[in-house]
């Protein structure tokens, strides 16, 4: 269609779709009819168009990304390759248009949320009330005596002198 419609009517009516639906993916295909035509300026315009209605949509933002890399329009590939990354980050051709643009590939490039989390949840840890634990697992035989935490050192008897306590020797 793109060599053979002389007057252009079936592209009227591609682009008429794609106002009447506005989906990404009509716009992705008239973006695509300008490109082979040779129209860079509306091919541009409507693969832009796509890509903001669907920032998602890996193949609408690898195309868009590599054609802005070969008109020569590098920052914005960047931006455009950079979020085809984020959405695959195993393409082949996206890594090598990265490289080639002098950006390393890499966990740098996703949004933070997309990152590895930590196994600790956000915010502060909940206090814990050791009573209820103890009272649960049966250690608390129900007396309200209070033993000594288990990591103090009794206090030193009358009898024997208070020693000195000596850090192991290698």
């Amino acid at each position: 269609m793109a060599k053979s419609d002389a007057h252009d009517q079936e592209l009227d009516m591609f682009e008429k779709q794609a106002h009447r639906s506005d989906k990404a993916e009509d716009y992705y295909l008239v973006a695509k009819i300008y490109r082979y035509r040779g129209d860079g300026d509306m091919a541009l315009d409507n693969y832009n168009h796509a890509a903001l209605l669907d920032n998602k949509e890996f193949a609408i933002l690898k195309e868009y990304g590599l054609y802005l890399q070969q008109v020569g329009q590098e920052k914005r590939a960047v931006m455009a390759l950079s979020q085809a990354y984020r959405v695959n980050d195993k393409d082949e051709q996206v890594n090598s248009a990265l490289t080639q643009l002098g950006i390393v590939p890499g966990p740098s490039l996703k949004e933070q949320s997309e990152l590895a989390q930590p196994q600790i949840p956000k915010g502060p840890i909940p206090p814990v009330d050791f009573h209820k634990i103890t009272n649960s697992l049966g250690f608390g035989g129900g007396s309200k005596t209070t033993a000594p935490p288990p990591s103090a050192a009794p206090p030193p008897s009358a009898e024997q002198p208070a020693s000195t306590i000596q850090a192991p020797r290698d």
